[in-house]
């Protein structure tokens, strides 16, 4: 197969602030580590005229402080969009493509902050990429109805 290079192009990616320790206590295994609950969130930012986006992730594991690990993370990654394209175009190569590598980038970046650690790397798990979006179409909605 011949390879078809996407219109949406990585730029960079940034930390933007974490946080992460270990919160010593009873015996944890890496099997409880991965039951705490995550929060994500994401925000699609962009200046369209020049088709320059930024995805801003945030990941929050272990809110609780339970033993284990604590890891609060907010990352951007920047994405320039080459051609002409739709606003469904555009929206899908941002929620699709973007969200995935926005969450990867982030996904990496966490395991390399806590390999060191008592328990080893932390990977985040894989997430259902229809659901997330769909979760934040509700919170959009909602806020958008408390607004008026």
């Amino acid at each position: 197969m011949i390879l078809k290079e996407s219109l949406l192009k990585f730029e960079n990616f940034t930390v933007l602030n974490t946080v992460c320790h270990y919160n010593h206590g009873e015996d944890i295994t890496r099997e409880q580590l991965y039951s705490y609950p995550i929060d994500i969130d994401f925000d699609i930012l962009g200046h369209q005229e020049e088709q320059m986006f930024k995805i801003v992730v945030s990941v929050k594991l272990n809110g609780e402080n339970m033993p284990g690990y604590t890891v609060s993370a907010l990352a951007a990654t920047f994405f320039r969009i080459n051609g002409d394209v739709s606003e469904a175009e555009r929206n899908g190569l941002l929620q699709y493509s973007g969200l995935q590598m926005a969450i990867a980038n982030l996904r990496a970046y966490i395991e390399s902050i806590t390999y060191c650690y008592p328990l080893g790397k932390y990977t985040l798990p894989t997430i259902d990429l229809n659901d997330l979006l769909s979760q934040k179409a509700q919170i959009t909605v909602e806020r958008n109805s408390n607004n008026n």
